[in-house]
């Protein structure tokens, strides 16, 4: 076999693990909508992409996902020098590393679901030990009944999602490694399943949709007066902020926004990221900001804490977790809008492994801009076309090369 190849396996491979990470990042953003329990307790929607890696990426690459994972967890929710950012490590750590065993040993009896049930309790149980010695003392035993029940159905219901995502996915049986064959015949099936399901996305779309949306697709080849200002806007900015200078400033916003308390600073932020997106160029609707914000601040209203402000039978409003709702659905709308206006196809970070992070973080936001495309009575079709969709896309161009 000709060393040649070996670059080209190779990249493949960095961008898998960048495309993996930033879809980490997506559902992380995800999953700060849901209240938690205890502060380092998640439901781990983020580790969907390190279930799905076990299958394509080497172990080398695998392990890079995990570090990279948790770097941009934490740097984009603020808590990168917290503790919660060392309970993510060990958690992701022995997670991954015990679902990669399991993986190796028993993939023929373990499906998605039993690999994340056990990475789960892993992660939990890990977060637990270093909860004991870190924060909470002899009394992080006593949480142990609730971490191991929350650890059994959150990750049994990520396994049988995971599942059930793999058995559709035709993005995931695109990227899949040979089983048998040489590295050439691989890259060869790799490249030609790509295409093939890019192009059978495409027509199901079409066919589902029916002439509606081929109307629409011919509409948006015409650029709109909107779209054209915001064309505008964005090459002003960008001519007048360089690219690191903008991310570092959008990542500054981003931990102050999660650090200053009170209700009135969060809200300042949050304007300032409206406008500084629309500065940027970016596509905001408020009309779709209303119902998220209020989805995350009903979500808070059924853990009632605090003076009850309104209450009818069962349903208890009451101040702290009305006002933690509001602050919560606040931080998550302004990560997104400064997320926007700081993460730049132009962005160039110092060596090799900025260029790799600084691609995970772009994906990031293209995730980002296409995730309005997702319909809930088609979201695993809608999911996987927007990942054969954003996968297909050439990566010299759309993107920061690995």
């Amino acid at each position: 076999m000709s060393t040649s190849l070996t670059p080209s396996f190779t990249e493949r491979q960095n961008r898998l693990t960048a495309f993996l990470a930033a879809l980490a990042f997506f559902l992380s953003t995800i999953e700060f909508l849901l209240p938690r329990p205890l502060p380092f307790l998640r439901v781990g929607l983020a580790n969907i992409p390190l279930l799905l890696a076990l299958q394509i990426l080497d172990f080398r690459h695998f392990v890079l996902l995990m570090l990279v994972k948790v770097l941009g967890m934490n740097l984009l929710s603020g808590g990168l020098f917290s503790y919660i950012a060392l309970f993510s490590l060990l958690g992701t750590l022995a997670s991954g590393f015990l679902m990669r065993g399991l993986y190796r040993f028993g993939s023929r009896w373990l499906s998605f679901a039993g690999l994340s049930t056990a990475g789960a309790l892993a992660s939990n149980g890990m977060q637990l030990l270093a909860a004991r010695y870190i924060v909470f003392g002899e009394a992080a035993f006593y949480m142990l009944p609730m971490v191991a029940g929350f650890g059994l159905a959150s990750g049994l219901a990520l396994g049988i999602f995971t599942n059930r995502f793999a058995a559709k996915s035709s993005w995931l049986a695109s990227v899949q490694p040979a089983a048998t064959g040489s590295l050439v015949e691989a890259i060869v099936r790799l490249e030609a399943a790509t295409v093939s399901g890019n192009r059978a996305w495409e027509q199901a779309a079409d066919e589902a949709a029916g002439p509606a949306a081929t109307a629409a697709s011919l509409k948006q080849k015409t650029p709109t007066r909107a779209a054209l200002a915001a064309a505008q806007r964005r090459e002003w900015f960008q001519g007048r902020v360089p690219a690191l200078p903008a991310t570092l400033a959008g990542l500054s916003l981003i931990l102050l926004v999660i650090l200053l308390p009170g209700l009135p600073a969060k809200l300042a932020l949050f304007t300032v990221g409206l406008l500084l997106s629309w500065l940027a160029g970016r596509r905001t609707r408020l009309l779709l900001l209303l119902p998220v914000m209020s989805g995350i601040v009903l979500a808070h209203l059924f853990i009632p804490s605090g003076r009850i402000l309104w209450s009818l039978g069962p349903l208890i409003i009451g101040e702290d977790a009305l006002l933690q709702g509001l602050q919560k659905a606040l931080v998550f709308e302004s990560i997104i809008l400064f997320s926007k206006a700081a993460i730049r196809p132009d962005l160039r970070l110092p060596g090799k492994t900025g260029r790799f992070f600084a691609s995970a973080m772009y994906q990031y936001e293209q995730l980002l801009a296409a995730a309005g495309s997702i319909r809930p009575r088609h979201f695993f079709a809608d999911v996987d076309a927007m990942l054969n969709r954003l996968w297909g896309s050439d990566p010299a161009e759309r993107s920061p090369g690995v």
